[in-house]
């Protein structure tokens, strides 16, 4: 016999004073309430989203879809606030493909919906991760290209002895080497234009931060160095 779900308990709440509402412009004008403890939690638009699957209204869905929109992108705003508003709304659009797609999948509740939040948490971070990796590819140099500076240039000396004897990880420790690639072997600033990629908010780490790891690792290579020329 199949698990029955049920919502939290707040959930549980909004969708019964909901529900209790019969006049179908005052349900609209519920849904569309902003902020304050009647605003519909995101779990109970998820639930009317689905109804309207079944119980076709198109002016109920499209509110609660427009709602649904709003708090998505409400919530990208503040979890990640150090990202470009560019990136901030490439975040939020990808989630909510994500999320209309599983609002698709079925009509009855199921475990996405009742742990929605959660759900919201991971997708949106995996979506972060591409966005990361995206911006890393497109804003690596062709090292051989590039008119280096001296850090540059010892980054490109290690890298070549790297391959041979993997002498970088002996040097850096796991989190130091996790570092070393976008803070030398990039042409991302640490921090500069907030339409723009940087550092700052693609490591979500302050700049005071990545300027001292940066000096740290390039001190403790040129210390390598010195003891064990190339």
């Amino acid at each position: 016999m199949p698990e029955e779900l049920f919502h939290p308990e707040h959930v549980h709440l909004a969708l019964a004073r909901l529900d209790a509402i019969q006049d179908a412009a005052a349900l609209v004008a519920a849904v569309e309430i902003r902020g304050g403890p009647d605003e519909p939690p995101p779990e109970a638009l998820v639930r009317l989203l689905r109804r309207c699957r079944a119980e076709p209204n198109r002016r109920l869905e499209a509110t609660v879809l427009s709602a649904l929109v709003r708090r998505v992108q409400r919530w990208v705003a503040s979890q990640y606030s150090g990202l470009s508003r560019e990136d901030r709304e490439e975040v939020a659009q990808d989630l909510l493909t994500t999320v209309v797609r599983a609002v698709a999948r079925t009509s009855g509740i199921d475990w996405w919906e009742i742990t929605f939040l959660r759900n919201l948490r991971r997708a949106a971070a995996d979506i972060y991760d591409a966005l990361f990796d995206k911006a890393l590819r497109t804003a690596t140099a062709d090292i051989g290209d590039l008119e280096l500076e001296d850090e540059g240039r010892l980054a490109e000396d290690l890298l070549e002895q790297a391959n041979v004897d993997g002498r970088l990880a002996r040097i850096l420790t796991p989190a130091e080497l996790a570092l070393f690639y976008p803070l030398f072997m990039t042409t991302i600033p640490i921090a500069g234009d907030p339409r723009h990629h940087d550092l700052v908010r693609l490591l979500r780490m302050p700049e005071g931060t990545l300027r001292e790891k940066k000096t740290l690792i390039r001190r403790k290579l040129e210390e390598a160095l010195k003891k064990e020329p190339l």
